[in-house]
């Protein structure tokens, strides 16, 4: 790519998307160079701030400044640039390496939390390129961060702190083994007061889709769960998700202006969520008990009350 456009002249947008495309994974001292002039190539010709598309360059110009080593330099470009490439968890993720980078532990674990609990990793896009993009810095993150995910999830590693915790709590969903991350959420929303109520990052979501997936026998290791214990763990991702609705319930009397929309926003993710198709799809109740079918069902009907107040109450 970098032999193809150097010396080219390129659009803007084929210089950044170019440039993004190189600095994927780390490069070497020519590489990142030729790089550099292309970053800059795209910096003279794109456009300038207050344009909102300023910030598609910041993040590549920060995530350049870090390969290269310059975190200090990194952070104010991708810490601009991250609340409006909010659709993206790509700029938290560099933030968070080049926070790592500079020493900073605690700001890194909770950049890292907060990109992984408050990204929609499921959502499929009509051009999937961003998506690739956060998956790979994703699992760079992971790896430099939070290099003990898979002894947390295994029960043989503490998290330090609530910031390594949430950190955690939120590669534990990449992890295919849905048994131990429900004991790992169980544990963590027992244990630690506020988790529950802390809509940025949707626990209670993410430990329901965990159980629904352990009660519907996906998963490795789950094959050998007996129905009784698939039918605990659906009946435990219904008390969560019920759980859930509690506090978005609250949310919604407390400030609806600035809940709405994220009230919203989940709850039709809940819709669609493949993971839950185990409690939602008619094809998996109609194997279930009536009185676990007849539960399912009440649980949708509840959902469906509280999305129909938050488009009323637009």
């Amino acid at each position: 790519m970098l032999d193809h456009y150097e010396n080219t002249n390129p659009h803007w947008i084929v210089a950044e998307r170019t440039s993004l495309a190189c600095l994927l994974l780390p490069a070497a001292d020519d590489e990142l160079h030729r790089i550099d002039l292309l970053v800059d190539q795209a910096l003279t010709s794109g456009p300038k701030p207050p344009h909102s598309d300023f910030a598609y360059l910041q993040y590549v110009n920060g995530l350049a400044e870090y390969r290269q080593g310059r975190a200090q330099n990194a952070i104010p470009m991708l810490q601009e640039a991250a609340p409006i490439l909010f659709n993206r968890a790509g700029p938290q993720l560099a933030l968070a390496m080049a926070q790592f980078q500079l020493g900073d532990t605690g700001n890194a674990r909770r950049t890292l939390a907060k990109a992984l609990l408050a990204f929609d990793w499921k959502e499929r896009q009509d051009e999937p390129t961003p998506m690739w993009v956060n998956h790979v810095l994703r699992r760079e993150a992971e790896k430099l961060i939070l290099p003990n995910v898979q002894q947390f999830v295994d029960g043989e590693y503490k998290p330090q702190d609530r910031d390594e915790l949430e950190a955690m709590l939120g590669a534990s969903q990449f992890v295919n083994r849905p048994l131990p991350v429900v004991v790992r959420y169980a544990d963590a929303l027992s244990a630690v007061p506020g988790l529950v109520r802390d809509l940025r990052f949707d626990h209670l979501y993410h430990a329901a889709c965990s159980a629904a997936q352990a009660g519907g026998g996906q998963g490795e290791n789950v094959a050998r769960v007996s129905e009784t214990e698939q039918a605990r763990f659906r009946g435990q991702a219904r008390a969560w998700l019920r759980e859930d609705l509690i506090e978005y319930r609250k949310a919604l009397d407390d400030d609806p202006a600035n809940n709405l929309q994220k009230v919203r926003r989940q709850i039709a993710l809940w819709q669609s969520d493949p993971d839950l198709a185990i409690l939602r799809e008619s094809s998996a109740l109609e194997k279930f008990t009536e009185n676990e079918r007849t539960d399912c069902l009440a649980l949708w009907a509840e959902i469906g009350d509280l999305l129909s107040r938050c488009k009323s109450d637009k």
